[in-house]
């Protein structure tokens, strides 16, 4: 009936949320336990000790926009390092 296919559809949006969450959190190599890394669609890192997860990248750049930024107000004031 009519409640069915608006039940698919809620299931498929549930579906493609948790998979682009999963992608987000870890990487397409690393979402699924690396399971689009096993079928080609994303590349294997060449040192798997160096991925970053997307998260982590983002903030590890915006502790290092903090320290810049706390760098530069201390030399603005004319504090020491």
């Amino acid at each position: 009936g009519p409640g069915m296919g608006k039940a698919f559809g809620i299931a498929l949006m549930v579906l493609g949320l948790w998979v682009g969450i999963e992608v987000y959190t870890e990487g397409m190599s690393g979402a699924f336990g690396g399971f689009f890394q096993k079928f080609g669609a994303a590349e294997a890192p060449a040192d798997p000790a160096q991925t970053e997860k997307p998260l982590d990248a983002l903030r590890i750049g915006v502790g290092e926009d903090m320290d810049v930024a706390e760098a530069k107000r201390r030399r603005a004031m004319g504090e020491a390092p």
